[in-house]
């Protein structure tokens, strides 16, 4: 579950924990959690602490928080590196084909005019982002 658009699931979640720690004191308090100004209040603390976490906090991964993300991203480069090696190889076996038929010619010349992806970029070593 995310945070949500608003503070609304925050409001729940202090009113929830508010209402389960009175009712372990005692358990008619629990019902004070539904007076307006109470809700009101929670609702406040609930706004404050969805502005500092939605404003104020960095979303970050690398290696070190999250190894089996990285290992996966590594593995996923190896094999576009393969990948790109693999399509190098079939362009180099096209150029080279020696086709005599005309649809063999028209296959070749299909397969030439097809756009060439370019050099595969390096992957990222962290990301950084914005909770939401």
């Amino acid at each position: 579950m995310g945070l949500g658009p608003n503070h609304e699931i925050a409001t729940t979640e202090f009113i929830n924990a508010m209402r389960a720690r009175l009712e372990r004191e005692d358990e008619s308090l629990g019902k004070n959690m539904d007076e307006p100004a109470v809700r009101e209040n929670m609702g406040a603390l609930a706004e404050a602490v969805y502005r500092i976490v939605t404003a104020h906090t960095d979303a970050v991964s690398s290696s070190q928080e999250d190894p089996p993300f990285w290992e996966w991203v590594d593995q996923t480069h190896r094999w576009l590196q393969s990948l790109a090696q693999w399509q190098k190889g079939v362009a180099e076996a096209v150029d080279q084909w020696a086709a005599e038929t005309p649809a063999n010619l028209q296959l070749k010349a299909d397969l030439a005019a097809l756009p060439q992806p370019g050099e595969l970029p390096d992957p990222p070593t962290a990301l950084k982002g914005r909770l939401a």
